[in-house]
């Protein structure tokens, strides 16, 4: 399985495989303060769904056990590939996402 932090910047083929087969996405924020990074960012971006914005925010992986959590689990549903995406702007993300699949 593929984990990739960012964006795919390819299209998979279609030999009868669905776009959730092939990649799923989920927000992430590692560090200290995680938790309200991650709640802020996705209560802000997501806050026109109203009470799923929450719901969304309490989704994200916000420790490096959650990424390892979430990899798995997607790959054991047959997927081929999971993007984190920081919610965070800091570069740090990244080197901890890094961390956290290797």
């Amino acid at each position: 399985m593929e984990i990739g932090i960012g964006l795919p910047n390819t299209v998979p083929g279609t030999e009868g495989r669905t776009l959730i087969d092939w990649a799923r996405q989920a927000e992430a924020a590692l560090g200290p303060d995680a938790r309200a990074q991650a709640d802020g960012y996705l209560h802000h971006y997501y806050g026109w769904l109203g009470d799923i914005a929450g719901m969304i925010a309490a989704g994200a992986a916000v420790s490096a056990e959650m990424v390892r959590s979430y990899a798995a689990a997607f790959k054991s549903a047959g997927c081929d590939e999971i993007i984190f995406v920081p919610t965070a702007s800091s570069l740090d993300q990244i080197a901890l996402l890094a961390e956290a699949v290797a």
